[in-house]
């Protein structure tokens, strides 16, 4: 039986490239702390809307199934340029994100978890990738 645990990492309401690579950088931070402390990611989900001046990511883990190998995280932030509802998915979206994710694979690592983190205001949005891998 496993037992849980949250996280909530303020997030920018708008996000740039600094932005991104400090907050990516953050998390990466954050995911192999909790790892050595024995918990093992198992999902995070963006909260808030683009009026607020701040959001959040609530991050679940839940306690390591297996502590004898170790666990890297790497998160990326892959710019897009509409929100994937229905209609709106765009087929050259989704081949960048399949691409990423078969070159992360190639690499060793695997999915461990994916948000849709809006930007508003017109600018591109942002999907926040988590790979890991077993090492």
């Amino acid at each position: 039986m496993y037992e849980y645990k949250n996280d909530v990492v303020e997030m920018p309401v708008k996000f740039t490239s600094l932005i991104n690579e400090k907050k990516v950088a953050e998390l990466n931070e954050l995911f192999n702390k909790r790892f050595a402390e024995g918990w093992e990611l198992t999902a995070h989900t963006y909260m808030g809307d683009q009026s607020a001046a701040t959001n959040v990511l609530l991050i679940t883990f839940k306690t390591a199934a297996d502590t004898t190998s170790s666990i890297e995280y790497r998160s990326e932030a892959i710019e897009t340029s509409t929100k994937w509802v229905g209609s709106m998915m765009n087929e050259k979206e989704l081949s960048k994100f399949n691409d990423l994710f078969s070159q992360r694979i190639a690499e060793g690592w695997e999915l461990a978890a994916h948000t849709f983190l809006g930007a508003g205001g017109g600018q591109s949005n942002v999907m926040l990738v988590t790979f890991k891998n077993t090492k």
